[in-house]
């Protein structure tokens, strides 16, 4: 790919990672109602801890499940409006995920990876997050924010032991065991703030790491989604014309449906509806701490 191809491909990723959950949020049309004299942008920086599991068609046989710990940080901007709240961030995160299981010594090894009564794996995994919330006053100075969003994430996935009950097993995490893995997160929660400054974050994440990053097939796939989201932002808001209050629930539950729908469908082809690999699923909970300033 030459120089000015090169720069095409990288100004449209960069207006897909903008795009792709901004139609989702809804913050094309809705924020533009809201003055931006009420805006306040603030640092903001967190610490997470979780739990997970790991899976991936082929993939068979028991697996140990994750311990998951990280921080972030990030720009936070909070949008006050008399009916609805609204908050954007844009961040970095980092997430560390161990686990319990081991090789059982003289089990013999599978490219230098033992074998032990489960499939276990280690995760590093380093994301740019691009997230959107809104939600409702409550007494005093909480606030509690519904939020969409996504990731762009790298990851690295170190093997502890296979089980060796299938040889599969081997195989399906393999394709993962060297270097760093491109893929994205789904990233929905529920915040709790309280004041400007302090809150907490009950979220679920679902990453999809892909074997390979076949670049084609993964923008014409994200471009798809991006559609089907552009549909649901039209119709949260002409279903919310009448009731801007109602704004926040019908966002929530209809973005996040369609961003869990594509998660089904890639999840035996990574670049849905073209016909590639299953990619590496990791679902975790997670709990963070967040502080604004």
């Amino acid at each position: 790919m030459n120089y000015k191809n090169s720069t095409v491909a990288f100004v449209v990723m960069l207006f897909l990672f903008n795009s792709s959950n901004l139609f989702a949020q809804g913050l094309a049309g809705f924020l533009n109602t809201i003055e931006q004299k009420n805006r306040i942008g603030q640092v903001q920086a967190g610490l997470m801890y979780g739990g997970g599991d790991f899976s991936r068609t082929g993939l068979t046989g028991p697996v140990s499940s994750l311990s998951m710990i990280g921080g972030s940080i990030g720009i936070k901007n909070t949008f006050i409006d008399p009916k609805v709240l609204s908050n954007h961030y844009v961040g970095i995160n980092v997430l560390l995920g161990s686990t319990s299981g081991s090789a059982t010594e003289g089990s013999g090894t599978f490219n230098d990876v033992g074998f032990g009564e489960t499939t276990a794996l280690g995760a590093t995994m380093i994301s740019l997050e691009n997230r959107q919330a809104y939600g409702y006053a409550l007494s005093g100075s909480l606030d509690v924010m519904l939020s969409t969003g996504g990731q762009w994430t790298w990851s690295s996935i170190n093997p502890k032991s296979y089980a060796t009950s299938d040889t599969n097993n081997w195989k399906s995490v393999d394709d993962f065991a060297s270097g760093l893995n491109f893929g994205s997160t789904w990233s929905p929660g529920i915040e709790i703030n309280s004041g400007s400054n302090f809150g907490v974050r009950v979220g679920y994440n679902w990453t999809q790491v892909y074997a390979r990053h076949m670049y084609w097939y993964w923008l014409t796939s994200e471009a798809i989604e991006n559609v089907a989201q552009t549909g649901a932002f039209y119709l949260v808001n002409a279903v919310t014309k009448k009731g801007e209050s109602t704004y926040p629930i019908i966002n929530f539950v209809l973005t996040n449906a369609v961003s869990y729908l594509f998660n089904e469908l890639r999840n035996d082809q990574m670049n849905w509806p073209w016909d590639t690999v299953a990619p590496m699923n990791i679902k975790s909970w997670n709990i963070s701490v967040n502080y604004a300033f």
